[in-house]
């Protein structure tokens, strides 16, 4: 269940890519965000904290706010325990799984398909989150869903494009379609094998431009 403090985190998350992004090296700060949100500063400055203590960012009085210069080593760390925790998920997921979990899946497929289409790199990052974490939702195990939901924070910080960098969504050969498949036709061993591929190419695809931006 998504509450206020989580739609906040989830919000300033989006603010701090977008301008780091489009304005570079404009300092951002704690009372910037709150006067942007219309909010006071309290809530903000906890948000804050959180992205700290994650490793995502760093708060400094005089230089702002900074995201965190990762490591080809923390992409391949975060990757690497993502796909042991999402295939254990995934065979999890097919005992518990509906039509109406299968409806919301294909919608996510759709929306995301469109969204890379379009070139809309953040938008696409957000459904392809919410595709996985609904499956991870489905395995009924809470902490699992915590567990990959922190993990999940971090992609849209590896995968962040430098300003005026052309950003390319490639079509992932493990495709969403494919995961769905494999879930309908409660095959475990696909299911676990085409879940585990699928972020084998997200990690390589990040850290080819990862390097790309170096």
């Amino acid at each position: 269940m998504r509450t206020k403090a989580k739609e906040l985190k989830e919000k300033i998350i989006e603010y701090l890519l977008t301008n780091f992004r489009e304005n570079g090296k404009e300092k951002i700060t704690e009372e910037k965000i709150a006067s942007y949100f219309k909010i006071s500063r309290t809530p903000v400055r906890e948000v804050l904290k959180s992205l700290e203590n994650e490793g995502l960012i760093s708060v400094r009085r005089n230089s702002g706010i900074k995201i965190r210069e990762f490591s080809k080593e923390d992409i391949k760390n975060v990757y690497d325990v993502r796909i042991i925790l999402e295939e254990y998920a995934i065979k999890e997921a097919i005992k518990n799984l509906k039509e109406e979990n299968i409806k919301k899946l294909r919608e996510y497929v759709r929306n995301y398909n469109k969204a890379r289409k379009e070139g809309k790199w953040l938008e696409a990052k957000k459904i392809d989150q919410l595709f996985h974490e609904k499956i991870v939702e489905l395995s009924g195990n809470w902490y699992l869903n915590y567990l990959v939901k922190k993990l999940n924070v971090f992609s849209f910080f590896f995968s962040l494009p430098k300003k005026n960098q052309k950003y390319r969504i490639d079509p992932n050969p493990y495709s969403h379609n494919r995961i769905l498949k494999a879930l309908i036709k409660k095959d475990h061993e696909i299911a676990s094998e085409t879940i585990k591929n699928h972020i084998l190419w997200i990690k390589n695809y990040t850290l080819k431009n990862f390097e790309k931006r170096r």
